[in-house]
C-alpha cells in the first residue's frame, strides 16, 4: 500500500517538473513577420440595381444675347438682266418700242417682277418718270409694261411733240419670286442698289 502512494507521488512530482519545464523554457513573443505575397483577384460580384433619378436641378439664369451675325451675300440665281440701245427709228407712229425679253415667262407674268431702266445724264431713272420741261409747259411721261417675252416703252408727251424721243441704254431687270415687290429688301428706283442687292454686273449685259 506504502508502494502504491510513493508511486502516485513521484507521479505528481513528475507532472509538476515537466509543466514547470514547459512554461519556464517558452521565450519572448518574436517580432511580426514580413507580408506575404497578394492573393489573387476574386471573381467581380453582381451588378446591383440602378438607384433611383435624383430630382431635377434649378433651371439656370439666361445667357446673355450673343452679338448678331453679318448678312450673307445675296444671289442672283432667279434674276436676268438685259441691255438695250434704242434710236429715234426704233419708235413707232404712236411713240412706242417694243422689246424682245425672253426671260419674261407666264410665270413671270404672273408672279414676277419686271424692272425697266433708263440711262439719263444724271444717273438710272426707273421707269415710270415725268420730266417737265423747264418752261413748265411741256410734260413728258416715259412708261413699260410686260407680257409674255417683251417690254414694250411708252412716250407720252403734253402737248403732243412727236419730234422728241428718249434714246440711248435701257436696262431691263427680270426677277423670278410670287412675294412680288414687296418681298425684296431693296429700293427698286435705286439701280445701282438693286444690282448690289441681286449680285449682278455694273457693266453692259445681257442674259445674265
Amino acid at each position: 500500500m506504502k508502494t502504491f502512494h510513493f508511486s502516485v507521488k513521484l507521479l505528481l512530482i513528475a507532472l509538476f517538473a515537466a509543466l514547470f519545464s514547459l512554461t519556464s523554457c517558452e521565450g519572448p513573443e518574436g517580432p511580426i513577420g514580413p507580408q506575404g505575397p497578394e492573393g489573387p483577384a476574386g471573381q467581380a460580384g453582381a451588378t446591383g440595381p440602378a438607384g433611383a433619378d435624383g430630382a431635377d436641378g434649378a433651371t439656370g439664369a439666361t445667357g446673355a444675347t450673343g452679338q448678331q451675325g453679318a448678312s450673307g451675300q445675296n444671289g442672283n440665281a432667279n434674276v436676268k438682266s438685259y441691255t438695250f440701245t434704242v434710236g429715234n427709228s426704233d419708235y413707232s407712229a404712236d411713240n412706242k418700242v417694243t422689246l424682245d425679253v425672253p426671260a419674261i415667262t407666264q410665270d413671270i407674268v404672273d408672279n414676277g417682277v419686271v424692272l425697266v431702266y433708263w440711262q439719263s445724264s444724271d444717273g438710272w431713272r426707273l421707269l415710270p418718270f415725268t420730266f417737265i420741261t423747264s418752261s413748265g409747259l411741256t410734260t413728258r411721261t416715259l412708261m413699260s409694261n410686260y407680257s409674255l417675252a417683251q417690254v414694250v416703252l411708252q412716250l407720252r408727251t403734253i402737248p403732243v411733240d412727236n419730234t422728241f424721243k428718249y434714246t440711248g441704254t435701257f436696262r431691263i431687270v427680270v426677277i423670278e419670286g410670287n412675294a412680288g415687290k414687296k418681298g425684296y429688301d431693296v429700293d427698286f428706283s435705286d439701280y445701282e442698289a438693286v444690282i448690289n442687292y441681286f449680285g449682278l454686273s455694273l457693266d453692259p449685259w445681257e442674259g445674265n
